[in-house]
Parts: structure tokens; C-alpha cells; sequence
């Protein structure tokens, strides 16, 4: 009946319309009859949807990797994060083993020794827990720049500036 009669309709009997793929080859019978510039039209706008959906997917693919990639840096901070406790609580440790190196010390020595050596020894242990500090929250810094967290976040969660780190990177991380 398609063959037959499609020249000679101007649309597709209802009973036919229920066929997808009848519907398709009426609407390209039909475009056989179109001039030039309906074709050129059609065709235009053909182009301009593809491009469209073209554009809109890779919208798509965009934000999807990009939604990875924040998933990724949450991460990252959660592990940098960690890595910070876990340093703290290491020089928590040291601190409280130089102060039993200290508590040591005040048995063995006289009074006026064990004041001296008292004094040096807090001194000590503050220098060597604040350079433990340092190099921790220096360390942190560094991953967290590594993981492309803002300079503001890494000042928050370390107390460093990319100034200050550049600096430690530089002399060799002593």
C-alpha cells in the first residue's frame, strides 16, 4: 500500500500511523517532494539539533569528570586531615617522652643542676615540639597543596602560607 500509494497522500492513513518505522518512510517520501530551500532549511536545523545535543553531552562528560575530581580532593583533605592528627599526636608523644627524660634527669642531679638542666630541657623540648609541629603542619600543607586545595584551606587547616611553605620546599625540608 506504501509503495503504491505514497506519492499520491498528502499524510498517512491513521491505521498506518500506529508504525513507527511507516511513519519514517512517509516522512521521507514527503521530503522527496520538498524544494531546495525546504531541504536546506530542514537540513539546518538538522545540524543545529546534533550540535546541540552534541554540546549537551559533552556538558555531560564535563560534569560528571569534574564531580569525580571534587570526590577525589574531598578525599585527599580527609587524608591530609588525618595525616595532621596523626602527626600531632606524634609530637604529643615526643613532647611527653622528653618530659620523662626530664622527670629522669631531677633524680639523679643535685637541686641546682636539676633546676639547669630542667630549664634547658623544657627549652629543648619546646624547640623540638615546635619544629615537630612545623615540619607536621609544613608536611600537611604540602599534600594539601599537592591535592590543589586552596591557598585560604591550607592557611586554616595548617596555620601556612604558600609563601612560608615555598620557603621550607626551597631550604631542603630540614
Amino acid at each position: 500500500y506504501f509503495l503504491k500509494h505514497a506519492g499520491s497522500l498528502k499524510k498517512a492513513p491513521k491505521s498506518l500511523t500506529k508504525i513507527p518505522e511507516i511513519n519514517e518512510a512517509f516522512e521521507v517520501a514527503d521530503q522527496h517532494l520538498w524544494t531546495p530551500e525546504e531541504l536546506h532549511i530542514y537540513e539546518y536545523w538538522e545540524e543545529k539539533e546534533r550540535t546541540r545535543l552534541s554540546a549537551l553531552e559533552s556538558a555531560q562528560v564535563a560534569t560528571r569528570e569534574a564531580q569525580e575530581a571534587t570526590r577525589e580532593a574531598q578525599e585527599a583533605t580527609r587524608e591530609a586531615q588525618e595525616a595532621t592528627r596523626e602527626g600531632q599526636e606524634a609530637a604529643t608523644q615526643a613532647k611527653n617522652e622528653v618530659q620523662q627524660e626530664k622527670a629522669a634527669r631531677k633524680k639523679a642531679e643535685a637541686d641546682k643542676v636539676k633546676a639547669e638542666a630542667e630549664k634547658k630541657s623544657e627549652a629543648k623540648a619546646r624547640k623540638k615540639a615546635e619544629t615537630d609541629k612545623q615540619r607536621i603542619a609544613l608536611s600537611s600543607a604540602e599534600m594539601l597543596r599537592t591535592a590543589q586545595v586552596s591557598e585560604d584551606r591550607i592557611r586554616q587547616a595548617t596555620g601556612i602560607a604558600f609563601a612560608q611553605l615555598d620557603a621550607w620546599i626551597r631550604s631542603g625540608r630540614p
